[in-house]
């Protein structure tokens, strides 16, 4: 009878669990859903048009939704200011760095922690110079042979060419850049830059995927050994990525000396996009099918809502350093952790606080650390700071801004009229304007995309991810497509709507741990070179290529 009555219990705090994170959540929704836009009088697909629709997962509504957006054009966000530090921006000092440490290596221990990967992208922008080269557009091939040695996939080149029975010194540079991105020799043009090889070492050489894992075992692993990661792929490139995966996985558990726990996840066909040509008509290919277009880094939102985690590094495939460096990367990822850790446990005691009826403490908080104004009616105070505490917390790591590509750390005014910290993107600014202009040049930091994210509340229970995004932040832009001018619109960024109503806070981090490669000769930088090489017994490559 005792434990009947034990399981009773447990079975009404589970309800009354489940009846309020209902009533948080459409409270939560009531105040945040916008009506959907009129459908316009005259239907813009055919039948078959919405199959297709239907087919891929895109619901009418939520095409027609696009269509407007596109219509519209580009929604441009509202610059305030650039943060800086002491502005937005917050620094660690060395006396804090032994409790995160600590708090970090408690969370890590209990398996709370995970990594998660875009690696959707192709390598094609990563080789768009050589392309050209193919094409036999690039003037100088001269620099482009003389620089071959140094990349970390010259051996492997050098073994296809001579299996060919060719000599790599006596071909063009167009014949060499075939051998390079077709299927006649490395196919690298055709490959997931995951799987692209980044770094040379004295017995092997690493892809950026390989470097990841090795990067992971080094500050997330729990107390039984097993290190957590995720990566999605290209819809079509599932089975290489995961064959990839399972030649290696061995090799690396080995190597590190823990489980790997690897998942994949493609980025959906359902967050793919419509676009609108010039004509202002929904522009459909030769056969009267409708072009659809990947939604951007922002349809990856879907992905980790739907991994269900608990404390989630967030790091560009591109962005990996050679296995010396690793220290320095692994130091300040620990220090973020411990970081994200201390403000989860901060607001999730406030939560509880203001579900007991106090208040003053929230009220401190959101007024001072969050900068946003209290409602002054007293009924609606306690509805307002639960509202805006109750969110995803992020923790962004910033870095000097050095002339790299990307976006960076603005304080922005929203359409209510508050003052929030966001990651905003050049195409979110319209430089048309000179005021906005000179706030975008002003920015002394830059977005490395290095974020550790916080996605349950204070009862355990995971955030519905896209309640906190903000669809108006969608990018429309216009692209070349076949020899015409079409309008595209992507998503919200993953770390720039999409989490434009998360609990932000920005730390400024080291340039020397944001190594990023976004073209291949990128690869040519220091920080990606060896230090020595051993010419006489050239490094083998781990996996194998298809």
């Amino acid at each position: 009878m005792a434990r009947e009555r034990i399981t009773r219990r447990q079975k009404d705090i589970a309800r009354v669990q489940r009846e309020e994170r209902g009533r948080i959540r459409d409270r939560w929704r009531s105040l945040t859903r916008r009506p959907a836009p009129p459908l316009p009088p005259n239907p813009l697909f055919s039948r078959r048009q919405v199959r297709e629709l239907k087919e891929r997962g895109i619901s009418l509504a939520e095409a027609y939704r696009q269509y407007e957006m596109l219509k519209r054009g580009a929604y441009y966000v509202k610059l305030v200011r650039p943060c800086r530090v002491g502005d937005g921006i917050l620094t660690i000092p060395e006396r804090e760095y032994h409790n995160l440490l600590t708090l970090h290596d408690e969370a890590m221990a209990a398996g709370r922690m995970m990594k998660f990967v875009p690696a959707s992208g192709a390598a094609t922008r990563m080789f768009q110079d050589w392309y050209r080269v193919l094409a036999g557009e690039f003037k100088d091939e001269g620099v482009f042979l003389s620089e071959l040695e140094k990349y970390p996939f010259y051996s492997l080149l050098k073994e296809r060419i001579t299996a060919h029975g060719l000599e790599i010194g006596n071909l063009s540079g167009r014949q060499v850049a075939e051998f390079i991105l077709t299927e006649r020799g490395l196919n690298y043009g055709n490959l997931p830059k995951a799987l692209i090889p980044f770094h040379r070492y004295r017995e092997e050489i690493r892809t950026a995927l390989e470097e990841h894992l090795i990067e992971a075992a080094m500050y997330i692993v729990d107390m039984k050994g097993v290190c957590r990661l995720h990566f999605t792929t290209p819809p079509h490139q599932w089975d290489l990525m995961a064959s990839f995966i399972d030649q290696i996985k061995g090799i690396y558990e080995k190597k590190c000396g823990v489980v790997y726990a690897l998942t994949l996840s493609p980025q959906s066909p359902g967050t793919d996009t419509i676009a609108l040509g010039e004509d202002g008509q929904v522009v459909k290919d030769k056969v009267g099918q409708i072009l659809f277009r990947p939604g951007g880094h922002g349809a990856l939102l879907k992905n980790l809502h739907e991994l269900r985690g608990d404390l989630i590094f967030i790091k560009n495939i591109d962005n990996v350093v050679r296995e010396e460096n690793l220290p320095e990367v692994a130091f300040w990822h620990k220090l973020m952790g411990g970081f994200v850790v201390e403000r989860e446990r901060e607001i999730h005691g406030l939560l509880r606080e203001i579900k007991s009826g106090k208040i003053k403490n929230a009220e401190e908080y959101v007024t001072e650390v969050l900068g946003l104004r209290i409602p002054r009616e007293e009924g609606k105070k306690a509805e307002f700071l639960y509202t805006s505490l109750h969110r995803p917390v992020r923790v962004c790591g910033m870095v000097r801004n050095e002339g790299e590509p990307g976006g960076g750390p603005f304080w922005v005014e929203t359409k209510e009229g508050e003052i929030s910290l966001q990651i905003v993107e050049e195409a979110q600014v319209d430089l048309s304007s000179p005021k906005e202009m000179k706030k975008w040049r002003e920015a002394t930091h830059f977005n490395p995309v290095d974020l550790v994210c916080s996605l349950r509340d204070e009862n355990g229970f995971n955030y519905r991810l896209f309640d906190f995004a903000d669809e108006s932040m969608a990018l429309v832009t216009y692209k070349s497509e076949q020899g015409r001018t079409i309008r595209v619109v992507e998503h919200p960024g993953l770390w720039n709507g999409g989490m434009a109503r998360w609990i932000t806070f920005f730390i400024e981090i080291p340039t020397s741990i944001f190594n990023p490669v976004k073209t291949c000769t990128d690869l040519l930088r220091p920080t990606h070179q060896p230090k020595e090489t051993n010419e006489k017994n050239p490094p083998s490559q781990t996996g194998n290529f298809p």
